[in-house]
């Protein structure tokens, strides 16, 4: 069943996949006027995107008949979450053979589950939390019991009101969330913390969908970006749309503005075959990495796609991959 509409594709699909190599930066050029234009200075203030590559290192099995919507890393395992109304679940996986779950929680099946990440709250308790896609709720668990503690709402005045991906920026001590849109959203952590001592409290709320306390905050992002890519040397930036799972990681590109950046977000696009790295300070598009040669096949329906991105017990340039349906997870290194 296709909960997208295929109409919704990336409109610079056909950009992403040029295979030129990116123009001369050192050359110059002449105007009509006879002024001399370095074209160095047109790479330093528009940053064109960059081609990546990655180098496999192994191929693991994982579950076909799960619809992954998101995979976090977390003291040795594995967490995967996943979608579909009535079979929505949240998992334990064992990194050495990820098919088959350690521990698994079934969410309502009110709830469409979508992307999930591990965080510490201000009591350095670990935690997971899950979003959910058209519901606006996320549910957060005690990420060593998997036991839902507490949900909260978001994006309510905000947005499209839509959950997709999510991940958490441990050194700007926040969540980004993504919701299909061109924009990433990032989310105050202390406003969870203070939704996890408000809905535990003695005068806890009961949510009728999930039984756990639904905390009484509304959660809104403190800001956003709008995500784009220079191509070559166009001045006018593309803005990418239909962003999905994320992943927050050690920057290892020299093309973010100002050559400080130490931590990029990685993000899917939905329906498509590429990991984009991201800076998250200005939502310009820092490489493209191109994971086709991993894709299956797309099936009849066509919902087989790349959705599941995760850093790994060797660093976080060395990643789990795999996506809906897939009947393999891969380990590989960006490059």
């Amino acid at each position: 069943m296709l909960q997208r509409s295929i109409g919704h594709l990336l409109i610079i699909c056909c950009l992403f996949r040029m295979s030129e190599v990116l123009a001369d930066t050192t050359s110059a050029s002449v105007d009509s006027e006879g002024n001399i234009h370095d074209a160095s200075n047109v790479r330093n203030e528009f940053n064109p995107m960059q081609y990546g590559t990655f180098k496999l290192l192994e191929t693991l099995p994982h579950d076909s008949s799960a619809f992954t919507q998101g995979v976090s890393f977390f003291d040795g395992y594995l967490y995967e979450g996943t979608g579909l109304y009535g079979s929505s679940e949240l998992r334990k996986l064992d990194p050495k053979d990820p098919k088959n779950p350690l521990q698994t929680f079934s969410i309502p099946s009110e709830f469409f589950g979508e992307g999930i990440t591990h965080y510490r709250n201000a009591k350095g308790e670990h935690r997971l939390i899950q979003l959910t896609w058209k519901e606006g709720q996320a549910l957060v668990y005690d990420a060593k019991k998997l036991k839902v503690l507490f949900s909260f709402e978001y994006h309510i005045e905000s947005s499209n009101g839509e959950g997709w991906g999510i991940t958490f920026d441990s050194q700007a001590n926040e969540f980004i969330v993504s919701d299909g849109s061109t924009s990433l959203f990032f989310w105050d952590v202390a406003e969870i913390d203070d939704c996890e001592v408000e809905a535990t409290s003695e005068n806890e709320k009961v949510d009728e969908y999930n039984e756990s306390r639904l905390c009484d905050v509304e959660v809104e992002p403190r800001r956003s970006v709008t995500v784009q890519a220079f191509v070559n040397q166009s001045p006018d930036p593309i803005p990418v749309q239909y962003l999905n799972e994320l992943e927050f990681v050690a920057s290892a590109s020299s093309n973010a503005i100002g050559g400080s950046l130490t931590h990029t977000v990685l993000a899917n696009i939905w329906f498509q075959e590429y990991i984009l790295e991201i800076d998250p300070k200005s939502g310009n598009v820092l490489k493209l990495f191109d994971l086709s040669s991993l894709c299956p096949e797309r099936s009849p329906r066509g919902e087989n796609v790349l959705n599941g991105i995760s850093i790994s017990e060797d660093g976080d340039r060395v990643l789990y991959v795999t996506g809906k349906n897939w009947d393999s997870m891969y380990k590989i290194i960006l490059v």
